[in-house]
């Protein structure tokens, strides 16, 4: 069963979530093809953000193993609705349809990895800290300039970083998006500038990462019980 206080720390999170789909969405949702085909990968990240933390649960009289797996299931379930909805919106808006397949099914990973994370750092307030981080992560190219890129030495350097710590523009580059001169996200973005010539990965390599990180997480949070 749920507590009040851990209703409200996922309330809380749902509702962080959905400012940052109000903060993502709008400057690009209104656009057209692949613009609306990546703004629908970025709800797909965002709601991964949400439900994630929350999808690790234990109850009594559960061994070791059934938080990951209640994990998995969640997540898997979210991974096919979020693929399936994001290879609707590709093919009505004239894109290729496995790109987005793919981004939707890392979007489960995403959100699988944000479980495990808070599962090992104990629930319940970490669940919102784990969400949050998941948006901060989508954030990341929107507020690098100001936060690191301005006072970098090697601002190339920086805006990759930038880049590669980004699930959203991983999935850019996946679905072909072309994220440094879309006209929503990079005017007066100083990171997206200085992306240009520097080697851009799709959500194939950040998976690996995340994947990585999520087996470790689970690893270490078999001694735990939130």
């Amino acid at each position: 069963m749920t507590s009040r206080r851990e209703a409200a720390l996922i309330a809380a999170a749902l509702l962080a979530s959905a400012g940052g789909v109000v903060a993502f969405v709008l400057g690009v949702l209104h656009g057209d093809g692949p613009e609306s085909v990546f703004a629908g990968s970025l709800l797909a990240l965002v709601v991964a953000a949400a439900v994630g933390p929350c999808s690790f649960r234990l109850q009594d009289g559960d061994g070791w193993w059934a938080a990951a797996v209640r994990g998995a299931a969640v997540c898997t379930g979210l991974a096919v609705v979020m693929a399936a909805a994001c290879v609707v919106l590709a093919v009505a808006r004239g894109g290729p349809p496995w790109p987005a397949l793919g981004v939707g099914l890392f979007s489960g990973l995403f959100a699988f990895t944000l479980g495990a994370v808070a599962h090992l750092l104990g629930g319940g307030p970490a669940r919102v800290l784990a969400a949050g981080a998941g948006l901060a992560l989508l954030a990341t190219l929107l507020v690098w300039d100001e936060a690191f890129l301005l006072e970098a030495e090697d601002r190339k350097g920086s805006a990759a970083l930038a880049f590669e710590l980004n699930p959203a523009a991983a999935a850019s580059v996946t679905l072909g998006y072309d994220w440094i001169h879309a006209p929503a996200l990079y005017a007066g973005n100083e990171t997206a500038e200085s992306l240009v010539g520097v080697e851009l990965r799709g959500v194939g390599t950040y998976a690996g990462g995340l994947a990585a990180l999520a087996v470790v997480a689970c690893g270490l949070g078999f001694w735990r019980r939130p």
